[in-house]
């Protein structure tokens, strides 16, 4: 039944399962189908934990070991908030920073309990978001259809770098901080819901520089939601931005045309629906643009809610303006994005989802217009739309399985060259890549930092 002047179809429950849409009943055809569904987050889940305890090291990897000089100061008792606040590379970590402190003191360094924890983060982040498109779209059908792209691209396979390194809890914290400001700003109802978007946004902030980009991207949805969330929604944002940026380290000019510029953030935001492969990444990228204008379209001429839609599109804007900053901070000679980036580019198409399937809801509930040729239109627009999604569906299907591939030969070093590590001080050098790539590995004192934790009885020394 509908209220008179309600905006959304109410839910009628049936032995079948039915959902009113348009005044018409639309049924998924057998219960099998929802437990189908269902067992897409369950399976990607279940095979990232194989990942984890069964074919990831006990070794820290890259970025970890500047964790070691961290676990020293809390072992002598005096770590202060200086450390923790200090950037690493141009990240202030604060938060997973913390974190893995605490998990690594009641662990001993348990690298698989950390790439678990992150897992279980992720996981809620897949929830909020569902919970947030359940709140924006009414009827039950489409969300329960939602699931299993959602969970292709948040727990995708081909973000395995964030899967297998504990470290990378600072991009996860990140995501997880976005889905909380997304759920806090669909639920519209009161200050303390508006409190958990903003504390989303300083979650986000402080795990990640990408977690800045939250402040400009859900600005338009904290303006639609009044003047005074909007000013208090400013004051927080330079509260939290100038002290992050003070001080912050420059890396020097980084050379390279707009055009390259450009191509790579279109690489970047294409790679979770065409891992490994550069030139359909762009390709996919360009064609989630126009099904991003197809939505729009059927939204502006079926009169879609623009509350709603600035907060999906404040989505999609931090997953683009992450791309757009990292294209602007690194050295593109190469247009390969590295698998962590992932994440990220996950919420440009998350919002694309979200603003299409709205669309296509929108679209079949609109009684706006009686004219034929008027919603003949809207219609070809639509279809448009849905066959462009299942062209990404394929590409997110293949992404999955190439990003399972990589995983698997990215750990097969890592645990082959574990027992060279035994005695880190008379580790080759070519054993100290394996943990420290690159050519700074002396530098870095791995091998003074492997020791301290081979005297302290943690990682791969318990």
């Amino acid at each position: 039944m509908r209220k008179k002047g309600s905006r959304w179809l109410n839910i009628e429950t049936t032995n079948q399962a039915t959902i009113p849409i348009c005044g018409r009943r639309s049924t998924l055809a057998h219960p099998i189908i929802y437990w189908a569904i269902a067992l897409v987050p369950i399976t990607q889940a279940v095979v990232i934990l194989w990942l984890i305890w069964t074919r990831s090291s006990a070794l820290p990897f890259w970025d970890e070991w500047f964790t070691v000089d961290l676990v020293r100061l809390m072992d002598e008792c005096t770590l202060s908030w200086r450390e923790l606040w200090a950037f690493h590379n141009e990240h202030r970590i604060v938060v997973p920073r913390i974190v893995n402190l605490l998990v690594i003191q009641a662990t001993g360094w348990n690298r698989q309990v950390e790439m678990t924890i992150n897992l279980i983060i992720s996981g809620s982040t897949l929830g909020l978001l569902l919970s947030s498109l359940r709140r924006s779209c009414r009827p039950i059908v489409p969300v329960w259809i939602a699931i299993a792209p959602f969970s292709l691209l948040v727990l995708s396979h081909g973000q395995y770098e964030n899967w297998l390194e504990p470290f990378q809890i600072a991009f996860i914290a990140t995501a997880f901080g976005i889905a909380l400001c997304v759920r806090g700003f669909v639920t519209n109802t009161d200050a303390g819901w508006y409190g958990f978007a903003l504390g989303g946004a300083i979650l986000a902030s402080l795990s990640s520089l990408g977690g800045l980009a939250v402040w400009p991207a859900f600005l338009p949805a904290a303006c639609a939601m009044g003047r005074r969330k909007a000013i208090v929604w400013c004051m927080v944002a330079l509260m939290i931005i100038l002290p992050y940026i003070h001080d912050m380290p420059t890396q020097g000019t980084v050379s390279g045309p707009g055009q390259a510029r450009i191509a790579y953030t279109l690489v970047y935001l294409g790679m979770p629906v065409a891992y490994p492969f550069t030139d359909l990444a762009r390709l996919m990228s360009t064609i989630g643009i126009v099904v991003l204008a197809c939505a729009l379209i059927v939204h502006s001429v079926t009169g879609g809610e623009r509350r709603i839609l600035l907060i999906w599109a404040g989505l999609i804007a931090h997953g683009a303006g992450c791309a757009l900053m990292t294209s602007l901070g690194r050295d593109i000679r190469t247009e390969f994005v590295p698998s962590r980036y992932q994440i990220f580019a996950a919420e440009w198409w998350l919002g694309i989802l979200a603003i299409a399937g709205l669309a296509i809801i929108q679209w079949r509930q609109s009684k706006r217009s009686n004219c034929t040729a008027h919603r003949m239109i809207v219609a070809l627009v639509a279809s448009m739309g849905c066959i462009v999604l299942l062209l990404c569906s394929g590409g997110l299907l293949q992404a999955n399985r190439s990003g399972l591939q990589s995983a698997l030969q990215f750990q097969k070093s890592q645990r082959a060259s574990q027992e060279c590590m035994r005695d880190p001080l008379r580790a080759t050098e070519a054993c100290l890549r394996v943990y420290y790539p690159g050519q700074d590995w002396e530098n870095e004192h791995v091998p003074e930092r492997a020791d301290y934790l081979r005297h302290t009885d943690r990682a791969l020394y318990r």
